[in-house]
């Protein structure tokens, strides 16, 4: 065996333990301080069990997370359990290595392999001088230029050693992880020990390490408080392969820790990683040394694989997009602040106490509720103002009145439509008082359209409420919605008393228009539903076209009309709109069994309903026979419980699903910028940049 460090040693162990005589050849000197932050995660002490105290620098039980903003989530574990540890590598390592001469494994240092060669009965492997027979060999070099196979990604690391006074004071039981600008893709750490603290920065990107760290430590508005007055003991730097190779096996060879890419695609740590792909490959190796049997080592690549990917790799490649992006990471710790669920998903990734998957369930519906509460802030800017002129539309006190305020003053209507057309108005420069007197009108006949579809869909709640016709029964419901559409109209003469005639035209048309359009795409929907027509997404996309997309492109096409743009910029901005609207018919859709309080709708209706979404009309086309069975008997089953809903949801991950929506969503989100890039530049440009930004958070849960 090659490599004495936690993988290698760990293999030595169990292998001596089974019986077997373990040569372990090591390059460095016995003792030697590796290049390593020193992070034990807390599943590594939950599975190997705990380090006994002389080897433990000092118990973790938080992290801080420092976003680009220098905006801090903490987290920690509820009960004061290890969170993680930080040790020595050179104390660490020498632990593990006298572990296994317990059980009388050997280990030579300063001993460097200079060729390895295959034989039919086993491997050659020389150092020097001398030449080693084994029947196996076991790679566990870490990153090594002798390795011929390369991972996925390579993360390139630099770090400090820095000694002073008041450790303690400063950062007692927390690690510190910043993430910078100047590091979009990875991260500087700061791990305390007894008495110096571990500094530093790793990124898969090929930049400055060292200048970046250095001036982290001098300049950085948390950091460098903290780490003033501290010295530099030690520096030091290396490559962590991201990403399993290809191949864990060959002949009588098996590859194990960092050499076998098995380290954390997130923060880069590997120890635990190592003495796991140790554990799994030493039980195979046993049964390979008693039998002769290769097909040991195939089963032992196998499981290694399987079980990293499904334990986290699966679920951090989707996790780490959303930690990598300064706009979504800024939003996931101001939220994280207050959210106890968002503490956990984190605390889950950095401890791997809990399955990955477990993490990236709860991050799925966080950042669908993101996109919610960030495009409300974004929109609020008018949304007062909106309020107050609904506020005084239906005024005379009668109970049509009231049942109308009732669903039109609702405090958790987002007004997103209605801001959208006073954004586009403002875009080319139109009078903002005749925007939003255009934007009234829009929303209250948006408002109609959803008392009507609460009826036609039978929906119990409606932001948060219960809906008009289960409070006052169907009928006072439609004359509700009928009363919305006479007011919009009547709202439209008012205002447009000054306009020219061409003009008003314009505005009547792409409302008529709208609303047909929105009346056509339900009809589609009622069919598909009750027919249970899933067969082709371009049907589906068809229907939110019409639904949804004809109603965010009257809105900003509107916006448009009012501000007086020419007739070419209209079109523009309502190819725009449409596409923008498709983008959020699609996340919407989304909310049905993944979040649906987000956006105070009934969860699992729309899979009672029997409404075609993305992901169903995706996993019917590649789920098998029984699958394809169970969805079909829940879509449109009004008794549909919970763990019936679950049932569907994990089909849908099984197939991609979700990953096909959110790539879905993204790409009707680029044909909405493709469009926006056309129109005059300026604030409001801006801002709906900064809506389909949002918008994009949830593609970025895909792969």
């Amino acid at each position: 065996m090659i490599g004495a460090g936690p993988a290698g040693s760990e293999t030595a162990y169990r292998l001596s333990k089974a019986g077997f005589d373990v040569l372990v050849l090591e390059k460095d000197s016995k003792g030697k301080e590796k290049p390593c932050g020193g992070g034990i995660q807390l599943k590594e002490l939950m599975e190997f069990g705990g380090l006994p105290p002389e080897v433990i620098e000092r118990k973790i039980r938080k992290v801080r997370i420092v976003s680009p903003q220098n905006n801090i989530l903490e987290a920690g574990m509820k009960n004061s359990r290890l969170f993680a540890a930080t040790v020595k590598r050179s104390v660490y390592d020498r632990y593990l290595q006298r572990r296994a001469e317990g059980e009388g494994a050997e280990f030579l240092f300063r001993r460097k392999a200079s060729r390895i060669a295959g034989r039919k009965d086993g491997v050659l492997v020389y150092s020097g001088r001398d030449c080693f027979r084994a029947r196996l060999f076991i790679d566990a070099r870490g990153y090594s230029g002798q390795n011929r196979q390369k991972a996925p990604e390579m993360c390139a690391t630099y770090h400090v050693w820095l000694k002073g006074k008041d450790i303690d004071k400063k950062f007692s039981d927390s690690i510190e992880l910043y993430f910078l600008k100047e590091v979009p893709k990875g991260y500087v750490w700061i791990f305390p020990k007894r008495n110096v603290v571990s500094v530093g920065i790793g990124s898969t990107d090929s930049i400055s390490l060292r200048k970046i760290l250095e001036s982290f430590i001098r300049k950085h508005p948390v950091a460098s408080k903290k780490l003033k007055g501290l010295s530099t003991v030690r520096r030091g730097g290396g490559i962590i392969p991201l990403g399993i190779i290809p191949k864990l096996y060959s002949g009588s060879s098996v590859i194990v820790g960092d050499a076998g890419g098995f380290a954390n695609i997130i923060h880069g740590g590997g120890i635990y990683q190592a003495r796991k792909s140790a554990a799994i490959a030493a039980k195979h190796c046993i049964r390979f040394l008693r039998t002769g049997n290769q097909a040991h080592l195939r089963n032992y690549d196998k499981e290694a694989r399987d079980f990293f990917n499904n334990y986290e790799t699966e679920w951090d490649k989707k996790i780490r997009n959303i930690l990598w992006n300064e706009k979504t990471l800024e939003a996931l710790v101001e939220k994280g602040k207050k959210d106890r669920k968002i503490q956990e998903a984190l605390g889950i990734v950095l401890t791997s106490a809990r399955p990955h998957k477990e993490a990236y369930t709860i991050m799925e519906k966080k950042m669908l509720e993101m996109i919610y509460s960030e495009l409300d802030s974004r929109t609020g800017l008018y949304k007062g103002i909106i309020n107050s002129k609904l506020s005084r539309i239906f005024d005379e006190g009668i109970e049509l009145h009231s049942h109308a305020n009732e669903v039109l003053l609702n405090e958790k209507a987002k007004r997103l439509r209605a801001c959208i057309g006073i954004l586009a108005s403002e875009m080319f420069s139109g009078n903002r008082r005749d925007a939003l007197n255009f934007s009234l009108v829009y929303e209250i006949f948006h408002t109609a359209s959803l008392i009507h579809d609460d009826v036609i869909d039978n929906s119990g709640k409606r932001r948060g409420r219960k809906t008009l016709h289960t409070r006052y029964g169907v009928n006072n419901a439609i004359i509700t919605g009928d009363l919305l559409l006479s007011k919009g109209y009547s709202l439209i003469s008012k205002f447009s008393d000054d306009m020219p005639k061409e003009q008003l035209r314009a505005l009547l048309l792409i409302v008529g228009d709208a609303g047909e359009k929105c009346c056509m795409g339900q009809s589609l929907d009622m069919e598909m539903a009750e027919k249970k027509k899933y067969g082709s997404i371009k049907d589906y996309i068809k229907m939110i076209e019409l639904k949804t997309g004809s109603l965010i492109e009257g809105s900003v096409k509107g916006g448009a009309v009012v501000a007086g743009a020419s007739v070419k910029h209209v079109n523009a901005i309502g190819r725009f709109g449409k596409s923008m609207g498709i983008a959020f018919q699609i996340i919407d859709d989304s909310l049905d069994l993944l979040g649906g309080s987000a956006a105070n709708k009934s969860v699992m209706n729309d899979l009672k309903q029997g409404k075609a979404t993305p992901m169903l009309v995706y996993a019917l086309q590649k789920a098998g026979r029984e699958e394809r069975r169970r969805i079909m008997k829940s879509a449109g089953n009004r008794n549909l419980t919970a763990s019936m809903a679950e049932d569907i949801a994990e089909i849908y991950r099984k197939h991609g699903a979700i990953e096909y929506a959110q790539r879905l969503s993204h790409e009707y989100v680029e044909k909405a910028r493709r469009e926006l890039m056309n129109l005059p530049a300026g604030k409001a440009r801006e801002r709906f940049s900064e809506i389909l930004d949002v918008m994009d958070y949830w593609s970025m849960m895909g792969e």
